[in-house]
């Protein structure tokens, strides 16, 4: 086919893609579960958990201008049942001592699920934010764990090129957030050190070529060892955007309180909003003193403004404060 009529069509193809993202149906599919246990240490004492729903009965997961409907095995997706099952299979398959009841003292209250859609022409990229949060209470008091993904891609041929991109890789990551930060809160397992060194080699010799490495830099973070701090800290001036993201926010996610005065250098000097965005997610996590002082103040400094960056930012403070 002439090269001609091929940028032609796709151009066309792209145009309808954007006329109809009006009102786009999009499948979830269940999320990924981890393939690797946590290492358990001496601790194997199964620890109870609730779960409680505590979703509005007419909570929206998309957010934003676009019409989405998101769909879950053909049905339209219900956020309490979805997150809570998700959660549970990988709570299971990184082998974490929990055991559900409604009567446990610590308790999950899940309060957001939503999926930001954001695109501004057919020549642009969908941008998803997708954001959760939960609320965990122990005998030692509440504590906010919140996750933020965010992903962008120019579809070509075909608006479903977006969905595993968009939607399906950022839920998983979520869950798996989600989970990690629970097994940090109240059970303490972590992934050893060979298994950080081997998930640090197959960064270094794939994140040129292989589009998801991002996910390995996301299970550092997740592994609740601190060996995979300074890796951490070369990722997040890596080149590949998605590789320096997943760095920023995993080294929030480890709580590393010494990076904090990065992070905020991050926020304020970074040339794209991601960089920015996930600073200051990072920032969050970290959540100490300085970090929830330095929140609250950005979140006056973007109270009433209107553009995307103060509503997006604003999207995130709120996850934390």
């Amino acid at each position: 086919m002439n090269i001609y009529y091929v940028m032609k069509y796709s151009f066309l193809v792209v145009v309808i893609g954007l006329t109809q993202a009006c009102s786009l149906n999009i499948p979830i599919d269940n999320p990924d579960i981890s393939e690797t246990p946590y290492n358990p240490g001496d601790n194997t004492r199964a620890i109870q958990l609730n779960l409680i729903d505590s979703f509005d009965e007419n909570h929206q997961i998309a957010q934003g201008h676009l019409k989405i409907n998101f769909l879950h095995e053909k049905e339209a997706l219900k956020a309490s049942p979805f997150i809570i099952e998700s959660l549970k299979k990988e709570i299971a398959s990184r082998k974490l001592p929990i055991e559900y009841s409604s009567s446990a003292e610590n308790t999950i209250e899940m309060q957001k699920f939503e999926i930001l859609n954001h695109r501004v022409s057919g020549f642009s990229p969908m941008v998803t934010i997708s954001i959760i949060k939960a609320v965990l209470t122990t005998p030692n008091g509440k504590k906010n764990l919140s996750a933020m993904i965010k992903r962008g891609k120019v579809p070509v041929w075909s608006m479903s090129e977006v969905n595993e991109p968009c939607y399906n890789q950022p839920v998983e990551l979520l869950i798996k957030e989600l989970a990690a930060k629970i097994n940090r809160e109240i059970i303490g397992y972590s992934l050893d050190d060979s298994q950080v060194r081997t998930l640090v080699n197959k960064i270094d010799a794939e994140a040129e070529t292989n589009k998801l490495s991002y996910f390995y830099v996301y299970e550092l973070g997740f592994s609740n060892n601190t060996t995979a701090i300074e890796p951490l800290k070369i990722f997040a001036k890596h080149k590949g955007d998605y590789i320096r993201m997943a760095a920023m926010s995993s080294l929030g996610i480890l709580g590393v309180e010494g990076y904090l005065g990065d992070l905020i250098a991050t926020y304020k000097s970074a040339n794209l909003w991601q960089d920015r965005g996930m600073a200051l997610k990072a920032i969050g996590d970290i959540g100490n003193d300085d970090a929830v002082n330095f929140l609250m103040q950005e979140r006056t400094r973007w109270e009433g403004q209107t553009s995307d960056e103060a509503k997006w930012n604003t999207l995130i403070i709120d996850l934390y404060l």
